[in-house]
């Protein structure tokens, strides 16, 4: 791995990476307008649509002239879009690698998806025509402990039932759908829980060799494939982004003062 307390102090490893679950490298792997086909993969397995159905369909929501999600915030640490494919989504995805403050996340979710639900909003629309709504979360963990599913998806509801289908929060333990990639007893039921585990474990990995392994192994769209790899390989040349990575303490204090501004 790397030891270090400063820049000056960076001892790398050679076969390390910063892994994409990094709030940074996630963001400019998925996140980047420069790249939307690796954006169109990723919302090609989450919505278990064809790639090629989905490819030259992704158009960005940038969040900087909404006041009241990103005030106080130094920077747009979501990924907003829009997937126009039939009736078309908005699409919210956050990594959580942090099991501390599970609730002020939950919580968050409902403030998150309901603001970008409404955001789109208009009074002459029919209900018909509005976009479904889908925050998706990344998450190392289960969200509680009694259910061992690894994707829960939860809608609106009273107790006479759904509200509304069109408002979606889906969290995915990433981690235990990783190591269904590396078992190789494991029996797919589907490909998209193959292509979830698969990748779950690029998205965590951070050995350079498995990495690519795992990069090669997906089957990817020629381009995507491409562009994540030397994404990544880019990004690890950057000291500040393992000096961030690796001084756990300060980032996670970082990543809690984010949460509990949300809170407010």
């Amino acid at each position: 791995m790397i030891n270090l307390m400063t820049k000056d102090e960076l001892i790398r490893d050679a076969n390390t990476y910063v892994p994409i679950s990094f709030d940074p490298v996630f963001k400019e792997v998925f996140g980047n307008e420069k790249y939307p086909n690796n954006t169109a993969y990723l919302a090609s397995i989450l919505l278990d649509i064809p790639y090629e159905d989905i490819k030259g369909k992704i158009v960005f929501k940038s969040l900087r002239h909404n006041d009241i999600r990103i005030k106080d915030k130094k920077c747009e640490k979501d990924i907003v879009f829009l997937v126009n494919v039939s009736e078309g989504y908005k699409i919210n995805i956050e990594v959580n690698m942090s099991k501390s403050g599970i609730q002020a996340i939950i919580a968050r979710n409902y403030y998150y998806v309901a603001n970008l639900f409404g955001g789109g909003l208009r009074e002459k629309d029919e209900y018909s025509e509005i976009r479904t709504t889908i925050q998706y979360n990344l998450n190392n963990f289960s969200i509680d402990k009694e259910n061992s599913k690894l994707e829960r998806n939860f809608v609106m509801r009273d107790e006479d039932g759904v509200l509304s289908s069109k408002l979606e929060i889906s969290h995915l333990n990433i981690a235990e759908m990783a190591k269904l990639w590396y078992d190789k007893s494991t029996k797919w039921h589907d490909e998209r829980s193959k292509k979830l585990s698969g990748l779950s474990a690029l998205i965590l990995e951070t050995n350079k060799v498995m990495f690519h392994e795992i990069l090669n192994a997906l089957d990817m769209p020629d381009d995507v494939d491409k562009d994540i790899g030397r994404i990544v390989e880019d990004m690890n040349y950057d000291d500040e982004l393992n000096v961030r990575y690796y001084n756990w303490e300060e980032e996670q204090a970082r990543l809690n003062r984010s949460i509990y501004r949300d809170e407010i």
